[in-house]
């Protein structure tokens, strides 16, 4: 990496180097959630939750992160990984940050007995798909949403 950052597990002592990250990744993807649901977010990544994740780290400053998570598929008897959120600071993007992250989500997803990891992206995130063409291949699926009513 051009930047001479290195890769981290997040543990529950990085919650305030994160959580302007994560802000800036909800803003990102037009997105606003209360205090509670970011606290509540980052407790399942570090805490008993399924969810892990990594930190981006140069100069003793958090400059990105990636969450992921093992799951079960009906499609193959191994585990899958589920790679859910990845963010890069605008102002270390293009330094191979993203690619570090994946790369650790690869990583401990092949430690894990996993033989696969996925991830969406909006169709708008023009330059980290640049990256995603590079490491993965784009699939056909479509993603549908069915939102559960409280009635």
């Amino acid at each position: 990496m051009k930047t001479g950052a290195e890769i981290r597990p997040l543990t529950i002592d990085h919650f305030s180097t994160w959580l302007p990250l994560w802000l800036g990744f909800l803003k990102f993807y037009k997105k606003d959630l209360s205090e509670s649901h970011n606290k509540l977010v980052f407790e399942r990544i570090t805490g008993t939750g399924d969810h892990s994740g990594f930190g981006l780290w140069k100069n003793d400053m958090m400059i990105g992160f990636v969450h992921y998570m093992p799951m079960q598929s009906t499609w193959e008897p191994e585990l899958t990984v589920y790679l859910e959120d990845l963010f890069v600071n605008e102002d270390a993007r293009g330094t191979g940050g993203g690619r570090l992250l994946i790369e650790a989500v690869e990583k401990a997803a092949h430690a894990l007995g996993a033989t696969n990891v996925y991830w969406h992206t909006e169709n708008y995130s023009d330059r980290a798909r640049q990256l995603y063409d590079k490491l993965a291949v784009l699939t056909d699926y479509v993603r549908y949403d069915l939102a559960i009513s409280s009635t």
